[in-house]
């Protein structure tokens, strides 16, 4: 934490209890936000969102997903602060913003991951264990990924389907994280395997939009996949099946559905390869014309 922050967060304080928004507040504090106030027995949270001062009026800056999700899951006890200032003067916006007035001030830009190092490797920082470590496939496999959340203006509005549509996105990551691949088709590099499938399966409808479900069957057999999975499956049928469950199984994206119009019909393409597989596969795309190395 910066000077400036460590100022920004101690005037922060001060307005808090100056203001008689809370009573008391914790000294330190480790539960994922700036402050931690208590106000007639209650506990609050509060997150400083500070700037430098300069001639804009404007407040800009950058939030965490962690702090806007704790601040949806503690919706009426969290508060954002916003503030900005040098030293020991401080501007602070009123009023504060709960989640919801803060939300739409806030979009999407770029992920950004942790680095530590320290020159004596005897003394170099140590992440925990249930941490993440950075990899060039799990940086691809985020890229690929959050440029399609970024663009993707067909996503739903609706409290709900975002949920359902967020879930989607992360399942599918933690999939394909681990089926990384490099391999290149239409144009494109593919470092997931499930993604890769989902492609070629689409590209090929679309190049024989009159194929039926039977005819792509053959060109795709079952025995390419894993067993009882098969390449794709009817949605009807995985709607009816065991694998109904596993909401894994399939990519049921809207984005990855594949209509078979001669048969009436959408199709959901597997999520899970092993990757033994993918030389089978590619092997069976160019024996069926397709360019795939």
């Amino acid at each position: 934490m910066s000077n400036s922050d460590v100022k920004a967060k101690e005037a922060c304080k001060k307005y808090l209890l100056n203001k008689r928004i809370i009573d008391s507040c914790e000294e330190k504090t480790e539960e994922g936000c700036d402050i931690v106030g208590y106000k007639n027995g209650e506990k609050y949270y509060f997150e400083v969102k500070s700037s430098s001062k300069g001639k804009k009026k404007a407040y800009c800056g950058t939030v965490m997903l962690t702090e806007l999700n704790k601040a949806i899951d503690y919706k009426e006890h969290y508060k954002f602060i916003v503030c900005k200032g040098k030293g020991d003067n401080w501007d602070i916006h009123e009023p504060l913003f709960t989640i919801d007035e803060f939300m739409p001030f806030c979009a999407l830009t770029t992920p950004i991951l942790r680095y530590a190092f320290h020159p004596d490797p005897k003394k170099q920082p140590k992440f925990r264990e249930s941490t993440k470590k950075a990899n060039k496939e799990l940086i691809k496999l985020m890229y690929q990924n959050f440029n399609e959340w970024k663009i993707d203006v067909n996503k739903p509005s609706g409290d709900t389907e975002c949920k359902e549509y967020i879930n989607e996105c992360f399942d599918n990551a933690i999939i394909e994280a681990n089926n990384e691949e490099d391999i290149e088709f239409n144009g494109n590099y593919y470092y997931s395997i499930s993604k890769l499938v989902n492609h070629v399966v689409k590209y090929y409808v679309e190049k024989n939009p009159n194929i039926t479900f039977t005819e792509l069957k053959q060109k795709f057999p079952d025995s390419l996949a894993l067993s009882n999975y098969g390449v794709f499956a009817k949605m009807e049928d995985i709607a009816k099946s065991k694998y109904q469950k596993d909401e894994k199984a399939y990519r049921k994206n809207p984005k990855d559905i594949i209509f078979l119009p001669q048969d009436n019909i959408k199709i959901c393409t597997c999520n899970y390869w092993k990757k033994s597989q993918i030389s089978d596969f590619v092997n069976n795309a160019k024996k069926i014309g397709l360019s795939i190395k």
